[in-house]
């Protein structure tokens, strides 16, 4: 198939861009975080520019609680590695709210 794993992120839609060629286009989310196979918060990434070429999927996710973001980022911050069970899905934003996005690598 020549994909390699899929990655997959959520997180607030701050910016878009719309280039001549896909590997020009891009999204960037804020308060990205990057979940695991059972929609679990694996890591905190902040600001995530998720390329075009590179997408595979995007969908509209339910926002999580703030309390399982901010452990999320305390335990990154303390050099762990964050395994958190979901509660929900962060996703809203003014511009068009996008919440998780599949990554192909």
């Amino acid at each position: 198939d020549g994909k390699g794993p899929q990655l997959h992120f959520e997180g607030v839609m701050a910016d878009r861009r719309i280039g001549g060629t896909d590997r020009e286009s891009y999204i960037e989310l804020k308060n990205a975080l990057a979940v695991g196979k059972e929609n679990e918060i694996v890591a905190f990434e902040g600001i995530k520019r998720l390329y075009d070429a590179f997408i595979d999927d995007m969908d509209p996710a339910e926002k999580r609680q703030q309390g399982e973001i901010d452990v999320a980022q305390n335990l990154m911050k303390a050099g762990g590695t964050a395994a958190l069970q979901a509660g929900g899905v962060a996703c809203q934003g003014g511009g068009g709210s996008m919440g998780a996005a599949a990554v192909g690598g």
